[in-house]
């Protein structure tokens, strides 16, 4: 049984109700990874602390009872629903946790990609060629090559549009800045001749 905030009013305390609030909905997706591991850790205290109390109860029952399941109508009905209830509250926080390793190892595998990416294209125009690298796989990064490069496409490009390809590729370095430089130096050493 799942249960909602109007059983958790009902069960919970006030300071262990914040906790349960915290799992559900829109709060659920406001916490980074270390809220959720101290979050993870209160809801497995909570979630000892009234197992162990529901064993002490059934113990009770039993041996004032005699019966074999320490069980006897409703009694102890309280604390095996707030095991529960706790028991569902770590799951959420838990599934949440591995949502955020997911998305992190995928934004980390991406940024490896696009960085490899960047340094093999770095070095190829630092040869002087312009060569594509290596198309990314995927819809999103065939479209983004096809953008950066349209070269990469033999024969679907004019001269004009391979011509623009290597200019936006000459302004992603920092051949302007060099030749800027060598321009400069030029101009001096001509300033210096001149007053001969």
């Amino acid at each position: 049984m799942a249960y909602n905030r109007r059983h958790a009013r009902g069960l919970l305390s006030a300071s262990e109700l914040p906790l349960f609030e915290c799992s559900v909905g829109e709060a659920l997706s406001g916490w980074n990874a270390a809220q959720l591991r101290q979050k993870i850790k209160r809801a497995c205290t909570l979630r000892d602390k009234y197992r162990d109390l529901l064993r002490r109860q059934k113990l009770a029952t039993r041996e004032r009872t005699g019966t074999k399941s320490g069980v006897l109508g409703n009694d102890n009905a309280r604390t095996e629903q707030k095991v529960k209830l706790f028991e569902e509250v770590q799951q959420r926080l838990e599934g949440r946790q591995a949502k955020l390793a997911a998305a992190e190892t995928r934004l980390a595998s991406q940024a490896e990609r696009a960085l490899a990416l960047a340094v093999t294209r770095k070095a190829l125009v630092g040869k002087g060629k312009v060569v594509a690298a290596k198309e990314p796989s995927g819809k999103r990064g065939a479209v983004a090559a096809a953008t950066r490069s349209p070269k990469a496409k033999v024969g679907l490009t004019s001269e004009k549009a391979s011509a623009a390809a290597r200019r936006s590729q000459l302004a992603g370095s920092r051949s302007k800045v060099i030749q800027t430089h060598i321009a400069a130096q030029g101009r001096r050493q001509q300033a210096v001749r001149d007053k001969r």
